[in-house]
C-alpha cells in the first residue's frame, strides 16, 4: 500500500513540474542563473560555463539597485532598450590540467562595426570573465567566442549567438539617425 502512495505521489510531483511554467529561483532576493551552458573539451579536459545576463534597475522607492535577468544565450533575444544597464557574458574556465589557452570575442552592431577582443591568453586553473555587449545602437547584433589551444585550434565549436535591440524610451540609438 505505501509503494502505491509513493508511486502516487512521484507521479502527480512529474505532472505538476511537466506543465509549470520556467521558474525563476530566487537567493535573498536575486535571481540565479537558469540559463547556464557547461562544455568540456574531451582532450584537454578544459571545462567553460558560460551565461548571458541583463543587468537592469529595480527602483525601491527612489533609489534603485541593479539586479540580472538571464537570458539563454543560444537564442536570438529581443531586448527593450529603456529596460537594460547591461549586457553582459559570463564566462568561467576550469582547467585543472593548467594547459594553455587563449579566449577571444567579438561582435558586430547593427551598423557592421565589429568589436574584437583578446580577453586572456595562459594557463591558470580557474579564471572568470565577463564580457559587456554592446548596447547602444537599436538592431540586430552578433557575437561570439572562442577558445584556443597554443595551436590556435578552438577546443570547443560554439554557434554564432544574436539579440536584438528594441527601442525604448529612455534608452538606446535608433541606427537611422546614426547614418
Amino acid at each position: 500500500m505505501t509503494k502505491r502512495i509513493v508511486v502516487a505521489i512521484l507521479l502527480l510531483m512529474l505532472f505538476i513540474s511537466g506543465c509549470s511554467r520556467a521558474m525563476i529561483i530566487n537567493i535573498d532576493g536575486m535571481p540565479i542563473s537558469n540559463h547556464e551552458y557547461n562544455l568540456t573539451n574531451d582532450e584537454t579536459k578544459v571545462r567553460v560555463v558560460f551565461v548571458l545576463a541583463k543587468y537592469y534597475r529595480e527602483y525601491e522607492g527612489k533609489e534603485y539597485i541593479i539586479k540580472p535577468s538571464y537570458l539563454d544565450a543560444l537564442h536570438a533575444n529581443r531586448i527593450k532598450s529603456n529596460d537594460v544597464e547591461q549586457l553582459i557574458l559570463h564566462v568561467k574556465v576550469i582547467n585543472l590540467r593548467k594547459v594553455g589557452y587563449t579566449l577571444h570575442w567579438e561582435a558586430l552592431d547593427p551598423n557592421n562595426h565589429k568589436i574584437i577582443g583578446l580577453l586572456y591568453s595562459g594557463k591558470l586553473s580557474r579564471k572568470d570573465f565577463y564580457i559587456k555587449l554592446p548596447v547602444q545602437i537599436l538592431g540586430d547584433y552578433e557575437y561570439s567566442f572562442r577558445i584556443e589551444d597554443v595551436n590556435g585550434d578552438d577546443l570547443f565549436n560554439l554557434p554564432l549567438m544574436r539579440y536584438t535591440l528594441k527601442g525604448g524610451a529612455n534608452g538606446g540609438v535608433d541606427q537611422s539617425t546614426t547614418r
